[in-house]
């Protein structure tokens, strides 16, 4: 029956529910086993201890087939798809088939099909029995209590609304979360996006609390709605980091939410009779968008790949009554109840994008893993060397035996030379398989998350066997994989036994490599973080939860698309400076570059190409280190081989005052501005990469923002890194102090020039931490007609500053 979510996508995880009894007088050990049509090989089961005479509940994890969603099955226009189950007694040891109540082999059962790209869920407070399900649509109107509506619903309601009103396949449905059993694994919340918390539930179930946790990890956005949650349950969800006070809770009959960014206010139209909950806090992270009253409305804080957005006054208050402009397009029959208020939608902004489930394909992956192996064939020069012999063997043959006159015996000996370099193909053959030992590799994606001790790890696993055999394959310590055996028609289930145990029954493993990508979550004795700050040599900092041993090819990777090669010192500290910025595409400073590193190479180049504008959004320090131990078992003694990605979000501290610092080219944020007596900016101006290609002369201006972990910096000096292409072209280049102009240099023609600037550190930022520098571009020569366009173009390919001063109080 369904369960969790109540709702089920096409290759997604979800939960189904079991409930069985037990009429005997002696307790007994039931497995229930379930499976699709699509793929009745695919089997997934629960094994429950039943004590005498009684009945007990449970659930079961499931995922759908992914041919679901191209409509396999006849599922291209269906609301449900049909589920099918059987009950066995295993309390001897073996497996005996329990008929239904009807006498039957099979249960039967249909779940709800779900083909929305972008789901919404609530935890609902009101716990209905599974059996029942809320199947409700987000349009209708819901009451509670002596209320007409239940606002937090109704809130969701309304952020998701207006969510799929930017959608080309908008969706008008809020999937609630009654079930008394909550999903107690992250993979039971798979098919959400979003997810919204209006009560205390979570506080009084970890283990659900800890899967919405690392949910969030992964990716999910959650909204947290202070006024109605608890302490305990946002502990239980943020661990380590929750960082914010709550002050006090106190009430407000009239709505100002004023935007921190724009400054500007935004009335709510109803005056509230009843004054609404607001919940005043004082936040030392996380990001603050909007405030009533001068305390914060709502509270933004990234957790791994995800967000959680926390509001501290009641939902009617980002809400107004009635459908909204949104609705005059909607073809529903029912338009909604209320629509999202002007700071709902702002902060609705933020849940457009999900993140993508993996951050480096699993195509990718397989390339890696199968080098760590070094599971190959024959070479080819091998083969070709035995039939080579072969082919020379048969004229010389014939000539010596024509020689001798013996040529007839060249009918039986020219079998003979056939099988031998048969043989000798089949001995080489077994030499390569048996060189490789049963094995099994990993490349795992690892992300941490700032102030907890949990990493979220996913990515491939590649099994090798020389010849085919049973495989013990499982987890004592959660975690998910499913082995690529489609091809193998075996009737195969997967067993969970526990909340984070399971085995897999009925796999045998072919000969040769087979795949599976998994995810896990791995806590650790020691947060693994990474906490840098500005020095007199570039950005310092600090690894803790891996020994700087373990560690290859570090990197800094920066939102901008700029990375920096670090560097080990003796204190056991990584180090970057000026120097270390890396060119384009390229991920090592290291001259000699290893089999290894190649490999690394090639999965850097997918993260950072394929995660192009959404990975990082903040500095990260990125580094190759030993897998980490996912709990996954294996069975039969095998090798252990792979290489995992250690992926951490930089936590600055704060550089002392009059602190000489240098801070490197990557980390200023270069944006081109009016320059003195001017109003508009340059048109040939990119942020990243080259300068639109100009036969004209051009004056630009660019300012540098200084990084807020600097500021305020004095005595300031800088260098100009200037790589132009301008032959036939004269480059001046000057700096604006205060309303002063003063020239720096003047340099002709093709180069990549740096300009030593205010190197005596008189140099001054403005009031908001920037430099300023002023590039202009003038023909050498000025052609007698002053006809430009003949003139040969320049182009200017990057620009960058690196940045000298002190720290001031």
């Amino acid at each position: 029956m369904p369960a969790g979510t109540f709702r089920y996508w096409a290759d997604t995880w979800g939960m189904v529910g079991v409930t069985l009894s037990n009429r005997d007088t002696q307790p007994r050990t039931l497995k229930s086993s379930v499976y699709f049509e699509e793929n009745a090989n695919l089997q997934f089961a629960r094994e429950f201890w039943i004590p005498a005479m009684a009945r007990r509940r449970g659930w079961c994890p499931v995922k759908l087939p992914a041919t679901y969603a191209t409509g396999g099955s006849g599922t291209s226009n269906t609301t449900t798809i049909p589920i099918k189950g059987m009950v066995f007694d295993v309390s001897a040891g073996t497996e005996r088939l329990l008929p239904t109540p009807a006498g039957k082999q099979l249960y039967s059962d249909r779940l709800e099909f779900g083909r929305e790209t972008r789901v919404t869920g609530i935890i609902e407070h009101h716990i209905t029995g599974a059996s029942t399900g809320p199947a409700k649509d987000s349009l209708q109107v819901k009451a509670i209590g002596d209320s007409e509506f239940d606002y937090a619903y109704e809130g969701a309601v309304a952020m998701h609304n207006f969510l799929e009103g930017q959608s080309a396949n908008p969706t008008r449905r809020v999937q609630q979360i009654s079930d008394s059993f909550l999903p107690a694994f992250e993979e039971g919340l798979d098919g959400l996006d979003r997810l919204v918390i209006c009560n205390d539930r979570l506080s009084k179930d970890v283990a659900a609390a800890m899967a919405v946790r690392r949910w969030v990890h992964r990716g999910g956005l959650l909204w947290v709605m202070l006024d109605r949650v608890d302490e305990r349950s946002v502990s239980l969800l943020l661990g380590e980091a929750f960082d914010f006070e709550i002050v006090d809770k106190v009430n407000v009959a009239r709505i100002a939410i004023r935007n921190t960014a724009t400054e500007q206010t935004w009335q709510h139209p109803k005056y509230f009779e009843d004054p609404l909950p607001f919940v005043r806090i004082l936040a030392s992270s996380g990001r603050v968008d909007h405030t009533l009253n001068g305390w914060p409305a709502s509270l933004l804080v990234s957790a791994g790949k995800g967000k959680v957005l926390f509001t501290t006054v009641a939902s009617e208050a980002w809400i107004v009554a009635g459908a909204g402009p949104q609705a005059e397009n909607s073809r529903a029959e029912q338009q909604p109840n209320h629509h999202a208020g002007l700071p709902l939608r702002q902060l609705a902004e933020e849940f457009m994008d999900v993140p993508r489930d993996s951050l480096v394909d699993a195509a990718d992956l397989k390339p890696f893993l199968i080098d760590q192996i070094g599971y190959r064939i024959v070479q080819k020069n091998l083969v070709v060397l035995v039939l080579s012999l072969f082919c020379l063997s048969l004229p010389i043959a014939g000539i010596v035996l024509w020689r001798s006159g013996k040529l007839e015996q060249l009918v039986w000996l020219g079998p003979v030379f056939a099988l031998a370099a048969t043989l000798v193909l089949l001995e080489l053959g077994r030499q390569h398989k048996q060189g490789v030992q049963p094995t099994v590799a990993m490349a795992q994606i690892v992300e941490a998350t700032a102030g907890t001790s949990e990493l979220a790890v996913s990515g491939l696993l590649a099994i090798y066997n020389p010849d085919s055999s049973t495989a013990q394959l499982g987890s004592a310590e959660g975690g998910t994989f499913i082995p690529d055996l489609d091809d193998q028609q075996q009737t195969r289930r997967m067993v969970w036994t526990g909340l984070n145990t399971w085995h897999w029954e009925n796999v045998t493993l072919p000969q040769g490599i087979r795949t599976a990508e998994f995810q896990a979550s791995v806590s650790t004795p020691q947060s693994v973080e990474f906490q840098a700050s500005f020095g007199p040599d570039g950005v310092i900092g600090k690894l803790t939860g891996k020994s700087p041993s373990e560690i290859n090819d570090p990197l800094l990777a920066l939102p901008s698309g700029s990375r920096l090669t670090m560097r080990i010192q003796e204190d056991g500290s990584w180090i970057s400076g000026p120097a270390d910025l890396l060119a384009p595409d390229t991920f090592t400073r290291a001259e000699l570059v290893t089999d290894a590193m190649n490999r690394r190479k090639a999965i850097y180049q997918s993260l950072f190409e394929q995660n192009r504008g959404t990975f990082p959004l903040q500095p990260y320090w990125v580094g190759w280190t030993t897998p980490y131990l996912t709990g996954f078992t294996f069975g039969q003694k095998m090798e252990r081989t792979g290489e995992a990605l250690l992926l951490v979000p930089i936590l600055w501290t704060p550089t002392p005052p009059g602190t000489k610092v240098t801070v490197p080219s990557a980390f200023s944020t270069c944006r081109s501005v009016a320059g003195p007596g001017r109003t508009g900016i340059s048109s040939l101006f990119r942020a990243s990469g080259p300068w639109i290609e100009s036969p004209l002369e051009s004056s630009s201006w660019l300012r540098f923002q200084l990084p807020d972990q600097v500021l305020p910096l004095r005595q300031v000096s800088g260098t100009l890194q200037l790589d132009i292409k301008a032959p036939g072209w004269q480059i001046k280049v000057s700096q604006l102090a205060g309303e002063k102009v003063l020239p720096i240099a003047t340099k002709s023609g093709t180069a990549k020039y740096r300009f030593e600037i205010a190197a005596d550190g008189s140099w001054e930022p403005d009031a908001g931490g920037g430099l300023t520098i002023g590039i202009q571009v003038v023909p050498e020569v000025v052609p007698a007609d002053g006809n430009l366009e003949e003139q040969t173009p320049w182009q200017i390919q990057s620009t960058g500053l690196d940045i000298r001063g002190t720290t001031s109080p």
